[in-house]
């Protein structure tokens, strides 16, 4: 099972650092989601980030610095998406209903559902979703999907019986005191 990282929205004391070790051990995609950065802070990010890792990024927002760096893709969120997506590169998006497992939105390597379960990083965001509903969904989707929300290893088991082809982590890595550890623990539930 797949486990794609998802950056904090906010800035983490020792971010860069905490990043590079997670890669060294063996990430292979973070989605960069900062939603009060700018263009210039994404850039330097990204610059003070090894460029054996950028193939490993993908960009929640501005999109362009594809033009500037080898990066390993983008991400459209449910307000950012466009009507049909058929781009020639590594690209995702966001559900949060069930029904948009069934449209035909295009070209999507992978899609985040969510919330699966109860979210650790979003206070009061719940999950509403049925298991047996869920992975009947699952199993009949246009798209590779992806479980987000509340995601710590012992959800690990479920999202596998429910058919998700990954996992999306965010809260249960940045919330941690040590994000390296948390990380392997979910690698350690993947195997």
């Amino acid at each position: 099972m797949n486990i794609i990282l998802i950056s904090s929205p906010e800035e983490e004391k020792k971010e860069l650092e905490k990043t590079t070790e997670l890669f060294k051990s063996g990430l292979t995609k973070l989605h960069l989601r900062k939603p009060k950065w700018n263009k210039e802070e994404y850039r330097r990010f990204i610059e003070k980030i090894s460029p054996n890792y950028h193939p490993h990024i993908i960009l929640h927002q501005f999109h362009e610095l594809l033009d500037e760096f080898d990066l390993g893709g983008i991400h459209y969120s449910e307000k950012t998406r466009p009507e049909r997506q058929e781009l020639d590169l590594h690209c995702s998006t966001s559900f949060h209903q069930l029904e948009q497992l069934e449209q035909d939105w295009g070209s999507y390597n992978y899609v985040f559902l969510s919330p699966i379960f109860d979210s650790i990083s979003k206070v009061g965001y719940k999950s509403y979703f049925k298991p047996k509903e869920l992975k009947s969904k699952i199993q009949t989707s246009r798209y590779p999907v992806v479980a987000l929300g509340g995601i710590t290893p012992y959800q690990i088991q479920t999202c596998k019986d429910l058919g998700f082809d990954g996992v999306a982590v965010l809260g249960y890595v940045w919330a941690s005191e040590n994000p390296l550890r948390a990380y392997q623990e979910l690698i350690k539930s993947c195997q």
